[in-house]
């Protein structure tokens, strides 16, 4: 039986995006992505994928539409990933961050935003690299906090810049 709640699809577009907001604040302000914040979106979108399957819920019109496309998403994103956190290219908050934003919008549908945001880092780790022949033009990139780039706060909003783009799409 499906249930007529008209909240229901608000209610995913918000925990989406306070999970992106949450996470690109903590990843550009600390470099880390809170475990608590990875394992709650991981659940609410695990018991959304539950109502969905039950009836309880329409459909989204993006988004993972269901359990298989939201595990391949994830593991498709572990197993792209993981290498790199091995070679310590990247930090281990960045692979879990982006598998759960994955595993929220499915493969295809997070591919834009993968997309943007390595663009928008490949960008901050340009500007880091100029920086250190000019030292004193920017001081704060030389700080050992800032060696790092911030990916999950690049690919949190541009996560955040694809659902509103979809939102307007269907608007």
């Amino acid at each position: 039986m499906l249930m007529q709640w008209p909240g229901a699809l608000l209610c995913w577009i918000l925990a989406y995006a306070v999970f992106n907001l949450v996470a690109a604040w903590t990843d550009w302000r600390a470099r880390k992505v809170p475990n608590a914040l990875v394992v709650a979106a991981f659940l609410f979108q695990s018991a959304w994928l539950g109502a969905l399957a039950a009836g309880w819920l329409p459909a989204p019109a993006f988004g993972a539409q269901g359990y298989a496309q939201a595990w391949f998403a994830l593991l498709a994103l572990l197993a792209g990933l993981f290498p790199l956190w091995k070679l310590r290219v990247m930090g281990a908050g960045d692979v879990k961050f982006a598998a759960v934003s994955a595993y929220f919008m499915g493969l295809l549908g997070w591919l834009p935003a993968l997309l943007a945001g390595t663009v928008a880092a490949g960008l901050h780790a340009a500007v880091f690299v100029a920086a250190q022949r000019y030292p004193a033009a920017c001081l704060r990139l030389h700080s050992p906090g800032w060696r790092r780039i911030p990916y999950a706060a690049y690919l949190g909003m541009a996560s955040l810049a694809w659902l509103g783009w979809q939102l307007a799409a269907r608007a």
